[in-house]
């Protein structure tokens, strides 16, 4: 079955894709985009002939294939410089990870860690799963690198003074 999106703008690329008239119309079939232009009755009347959805976007616009790709450079740089917790399966792994790497870096102020996910603990991150892994401070960070480990001195000083776990920029526990 195919769907047309008509009357609306559509993103295709182009030079003149901020024209308001350039691109009113795209047929998708298949999951495949088949066309991308003007309103054009012969175009939608040959599709029509099939099964369709129609939807009027009104104006509206619409990015096809638009994939949020973004990256944190900078974050998965100094990224690299912290511990990986990629291999670790749950929790017991996980305070193994610390202890080793707090073993290898005794002068270290804090123990950095990155690749922290949901399933690792059961979707639970509470600062009290690591206090008795290590007296400095604890950051694990999320997979993803959505989390505030990057800037520690904004954690107040309270928590800095304790192993935290923190996840998605939410201090729990605090």
């Amino acid at each position: 079955m195919a769907t047309i999106f008509k009357n609306g703008r559509i993103l295709a690329g182009a030079e003149d894709e901020w024209d308001a008239n350039a691109h009113l119309c795209l047929i998708v079939s298949d999951d495949l985009i088949q066309y991308v232009g003007p309103n054009d009755h012969q175009v939608l009347s040959d599709i029509g002939e099939k099964p369709t959805h129609t939807i009027d976007l009104s104006g509206r616009m619409v990015v096809p294939g638009f994939i949020d790709g973004h990256m944190h450079l900078l974050l998965f740089g100094s990224a690299l410089q912290k511990i990986d917790l990629a291999e670790c399966n749950n929790l017991d792994d996980i305070k193994r990870a610390i202890r080793a790497a707090a073993q290898a870096r005794p002068h270290a102020p804090r123990i950095l860690c990155r690749g922290w996910m949901h399933s690792m603990t059961n979707g639970i991150a509470l600062a009290s799963m690591l206090d008795a892994v290590e007296k400095r401070p604890v950051f694990v960070g999320s997979k993803d690198l959505h989390q505030p480990t990057e800037r520690p001195l904004q954690v107040p000083e309270a928590a800095r003074k304790q192993p935290r776990l923190l996840r998605q920029a939410s201090l729990r526990e605090a």
